[in-house]
């Protein structure tokens, strides 16, 4: 998905890309810069069928009084469940888990003129039962320089916010989310699995196997 260029390390002559193999210039297929960011939207509900919204201090939505999903970038080397759990901590105050992925938009013309892979993640509240802030919106806490508010939503209040039903993209992601959480649609469960050539695991996100476990997975599975 990302580039530094050129297969070897060499610097990619401006405007074009090339490597270099047994001393001849060769005409390289990787892409010479990243060529996508990673978006993630966290999609968390507790067991009160309440949803994790927020609204931003900073960003396109300040001052407009939209409530959303908690939302942020991945960072380098983090894997997608993660970094949705840790944009949920880092916004919040909560620890959530992730279980699935429901839906991912591809979109153009980003920062820096980048696409973008943005994936929405399902999770739920850790030890909800021992985490205050799994079912009290007071107890969430806010961070400061990115959220100014953050609430606990009823379901079917936040399926049926303007901001949403008026967006065809963004509607379809929340149709996605309400049949998830009616248990209509399991998404595309997490397993990290064991790639089979360097002895490392990664992780795939599949809504079907062929042991017929498609339904299950989640971070507590990685090895």
């Amino acid at each position: 998905m990302a580039g530094d260029g050129t297969k070897d390390g060499t610097e990619a002559p401006k405007g074009g890309r090339s490597s270099s193999s047994n001393n001849n210039n060769q005409f390289s297929k990787l892409p010479s810069y990243a060529s996508h960011q990673v978006g993630v939207g966290a999609f968390v509900l507790n067991g009160r069928n309440e949803v994790l919204v927020v609204q931003e201090a900073s960003g396109p939505l300040k001052g407009k009084g939209v409530w959303k999903m908690p939302t942020g970038l991945a960072d380098a080397g983090e894997d997608v469940p993660r970094a949705a759990a840790r944009e949920v901590l880092e916004e919040t105050g909560l620890r959530a888990l992730p279980t699935a992925v429901l839906a991912v938009r591809q979109a153009h013309g980003f920062a820096f003129g980048r696409s973008d892979l943005f994936f929405v993640v399902a999770l739920r509240p850790e030890d909800e039962g021992a985490q205050a802030a799994a079912l009290d919106s007071a107890r969430l806490v806010p961070q400061e320089d990115e959220v100014c508010a953050a609430r606990w939503m009823p379901l079917a209040e936040y399926l049926a916010m303007p901001w949403l039903q008026s967006r065809p993209l963004w509607s379809q992601v929340a149709r996605a989310c309400g049949a998830h959480a009616r248990g209509e649609y399991g998404g595309m469960p997490l397993r990290w699995l064991e790639n089979g050539h360097n002895g490392r695991s990664d992780l795939v996100m599949c809504g079907w196997s062929a042991e017929g476990e498609g339904e299950e997975g989640g971070e507590d599975e990685k090895e």
